[in-house]
């Protein structure tokens, strides 16, 4: 099969058009040499414009690859609502954790605070300041370098923000701060847990987030 080829005089860098074909013999009057099997050599020719002995380049235009469609990517499962009975227990072992994170907080202060003063009663302000940081410092803490608390992973609950994404440090104290607000409403802002079709409680939308469970199957 004949492929068309641009080749160029070495000598005068004339371009030269032709047909390649390994299997044809040389134009007449081309003295072209004699190949391996006794026929004349198609490469062998000369450069019309200046007379130059030319070799024409073995290199045949590659033919264009075929196209390959890629394969549609993998889509995620939709995440899930968290069931209220689970962010119910969730919450119910972070809150017996916080305290015995705080009981040894405060014994440690307390401790600290006798050796220092020399005998200073347990009541102790460093006690009672690392007691209060334990307590804020808990959640946020959790939720800013795994995205769940202890609790939530033992339940299978993860904190994202509201486009699905890991919450970031500051999004995560501005959720325990916007917590506090919905405690003081007597407890209203906890009832979305429930109520609300995503599940988002006040301080969810306040700071832009949102509790899942496992994806759905």
């Amino acid at each position: 099969m004949a492929v068309r080829q641009l080749h160029y005089c070495t000598h005068c860098g004339t371009p030269i058009v032709g047909n390649h074909n390994p299997g044809a013999t040389a134009d007449r009057g081309s003295g072209g040499n004699m190949g391996r099997d006794g026929g004349r050599d198609a490469r062998v020719n000369f450069c019309p414009s200046c007379g130059h002995r030319l070799y024409r380049a073995t290199a045949v235009i590659p033919r264009r690859p075929p196209l390959r469609v890629a394969a549609p990517a993998a889509v995620a499962p939709p995440l899930a609502k968290a069931p209220f009975e689970r962010r119910l227990a969730a919450a119910g072992v972070d809150l017996l954790l916080a305290g015995v994170a705080a009981l040894v907080a405060w014994a440690l202060g307390a401790e600290i605070s006798v050796i220092v003063n020399a005998g200073a009663p347990h009541g102790s302000m460093l006690a009672w300041v690392l007691v209060v940081l334990v307590l804020a410092g808990y959640q946020p803490l959790f939720w800013a370098r795994a995205g769940r608390t202890p609790g939530m992973q033992l339940l299978g609950l993860r904190l994202v923000s509201a486009e699905g994404t890991p919450v970031s440090a500051g999004r995560a104290l501005a959720r325990a701060g916007a917590m506090v607000l919905s405690a003081a409403a007597v407890g209203l802002g906890f009832t979305g847990a429930w109520r609300d079709p995503s599940g988002r409680t006040w301080h969810d939308r306040l700071a832009g987030t949102a509790v899942v469970g496992p994806p759905q199957p």
